[in-house]
């Protein structure tokens, strides 16, 4: 008699040994493969964050100094009143973007900026320091002076 309890005692550990390692590898395999759609997110809302960073600097800031040219700028910024961005600094930005890129990705990193009108469409300023895919978009609409004419700022940032 005791050896037949002896060999139930060690099928149920058995079992329930087997039970555990099937649990903590189903564990284990279900965050393996987890990790690249958490790594990929993680760079998306880096991605996000800097187009974001980005757009509200151009729109929002007057940049350094705050009547700033293709030689002497600091930081980039197109606002003149908050809301409204001053077409000569879009000129002055076009300028950089035509002159010297390295200037550019030195004061704002890799981007791509499309500065367009609404009402038709047509392309008022576009720089590019880098070939980045389209995956986020951040689109934001501003005033531009003189002319009091709407349009939209589009940046891509990585």
């Amino acid at each position: 008699m005791k050896n037949r309890k002896k060999g139930i005692t060690n099928f149920e550990f058995v079992l329930s040994v087997f039970v555990f390692l099937s649990t903590i590898s189903f564990v284990a395999i279900s965050v393996i493969n987890e990790v690249p759609n958490l790594h990929q997110n993680s760079v998306g809302n880096i991605i996000r964050t800097k187009s974001h960073s980005v757009s509200e600097m151009l729109l929002f800031d007057t940049g350094i100094p705050s009547n700033w040219n293709a030689t002497s700028v600091q930081r980039i910024g197109l606002s003149s009143v908050s809301g409204h961005i001053d077409i000569n600094k879009v000129n002055n930005l076009t300028e950089i973007c035509s002159t010297d890129i390295g200037k550019l990705r030195g004061l704002l990193g890799d981007v791509v900026i499309n500065i367009s009108r609404i009402s038709d469409g047509s392309t008022i300023a576009y720089c590019k320091t880098t070939e980045l895919p389209a995956e986020f978009i951040v689109r934001r609409s501003a005033v531009i002076s003189p002319g009091n004419e709407i349009v939209r700022i589009d940046v891509v940032a990585a």
